[in-house]
């Protein structure tokens, strides 16, 4: 990710925003934007004025700086259900997503007939298959009528998050809750055992194996068609 390293070479060479506005003839906004990282567009003749007032290069006043995102998570339960919190934390951006857990097909099925905002959602769900998992945020919310929308909104939000972040970190994301979170295994141990984990985002599935404890993500084959972040996970559980 490209900014602007403007607040550090001024905050070295002791110049303000003001003086280099008024020292450039560039107003004071648009150096204010530079300075926050916040304008949307640069005219390439104020780069060329603050470079040369500056004595610095392009490089040095643009800069790549890696977008990483850190996800905490911690260990919770949700009407006797496993579950857990995410904690996003992002540069410009924080988030919690609170009572997270794996909802069966069946239970999810079974709502549908009387929440209508979730059954036009999803309207290629014919009958429940036992090996399909719903990751639902608010599932507490789920289950009552008047709180739907707060189910809703912050399912939403966990799928769109997932989305945003590109399907291999969504896998290893997943991976770790499903392993680390909800102590997920196969129901018969004796053999290796295959899920299907969706989101509100119903267009998205991610599957796995089970074998036990061992959860192995089936990673589709799929080629990057744009820079997704990195994503550092912690499982705050174990501190």
């Amino acid at each position: 990710m490209l900014k602007f390293n403007l607040k550090s070479i001024l905050e070295e060479k002791d110049i303000s925003i003001s003086q280099l506005a008024k020292d450039t003839d560039i107003s004071r906004p648009s150096i204010s934007a530079m300075y926050n990282n916040t304008s949307k567009s640069v005219n390439i003749d104020f780069l060329d004025r603050i470079m040369k007032y500056l004595k610095i290069s392009l490089s040095e006043l643009v800069i790549e700086e890696e977008d990483i995102i850190t996800v905490h998570f911690y260990k919770t339960k949700t009407n006797n259900l496993p579950s857990c919190t995410l904690e996003i934390i992002e540069s410009d951006n924080n988030m919690v997503l609170e009572n997270i857990s794996l909802i069966p097909e069946k239970i999810y099925f079974e709502i549908l007939n009387n929440l209508y905002e979730i059954a036009k959602m999803d309207k290629k769900a014919k009958k429940a298959n036992d090996d399909i998992l719903y990751l639902f945020s608010e599932v507490d919310s789920m289950f009552d009528h008047n709180e739907m929308q707060k189910f809703i909104d912050s399912s939403k939000a966990l799928a769109n998050f997932l989305k945003r972040i590109g399907s291999r970190n969504a896998y290893r994301l997943i991976n770790r809750l499903l392993v680390e979170a909800f102590n997920f295994e196969s129901t018969n141990k004796n053999e290796e055992e295959f899920i299907v984990i969706r989101t509100l985002n119903f267009e998205d599935i991610f599957l796995y194996t089970v074998d036990g404890q061992t959860v192995l993500p089936l990673l589709p084959e799929t080629i990057r068609k744009k820079e997704f972040p990195s994503i550092k996970i912690i499982n705050e559980s174990l501190t």
